[in-house]
C-alpha cells in the first residue's frame, strides 16, 4: 500500500512535470512573440513619425497648389480680357483700314513727319 501510494504520487510528480514543461514551452512562446510586438511598435512607432512630418509637408504642399492654382486662374482671366481687347480692337481696325476712306495712308511716307527736322515737326504738330 506504501508503495502504491509512494506510485501514485510519483505519477502525479510526473504529471505535474509535464504540465510544467507545457507551460514553460508557452510561456516562451509568449516572450519569443512579446520581442516581435516590441519590434514591430518601434517600427510602427517610426512609421508613425515619419508620416506626421510627411503629414505636415503634405498640407504645405497642397496649400501652395492651390495657391498656384488661384494664381493661375487669375492670370487666365487677365489674358483672356486682353484677348477680348484685342479680339475688340481688331475690328475697329479693319474697319478703320478696309473704308473708302482712301486718304488715310498707313505707310510712314504718308505721314506728316516722315522725313521731317524736329523744328519741322513741332511746327506741324498740332497746338492745342
Amino acid at each position: 500500500a506504501a508503495q502504491r501510494r509512494e506510485h501514485e504520487r510519483f505519477e502525479t510528480a510526473e504529471a505535474e512535470i509535464a504540465d510544467c514543461r507545457r507551460e514553460m514551452i508557452e510561456v516562451d512562446h509568449k516572450f519569443d512573440e512579446a520581442g516581435k510586438l516590441r519590434r514591430e511598435i518601434g517600427v510602427m512607432r517610426r512609421q508613425q513619425a515619419e508620416w506626421e512630418r510627411t503629414q505636415f509637408r503634405m498640407l504645405r504642399l497642397a496649400e501652395d497648389l492651390q495657391r498656384q492654382r488661384v494664381a493661375g486662374a487669375q492670370s487666365q482671366a487677365v489674358v483672356a480680357a486682353r484677348i477680348g481687347e484685342l479680339q475688340r480692337d481688331i475690328p475697329a481696325r479693319e474697319l478703320v483700314l478696309g473704308s473708302s476712306d482712301t486718304s488715310f495712308d498707313e505707310s510712314p511716307k504718308g505721314s506728316p513727319f516722315f522725313g521731317a527736322t524736329a523744328g519741322q515737326r513741332r511746327r506741324a504738330e498740332p497746338s492745342g
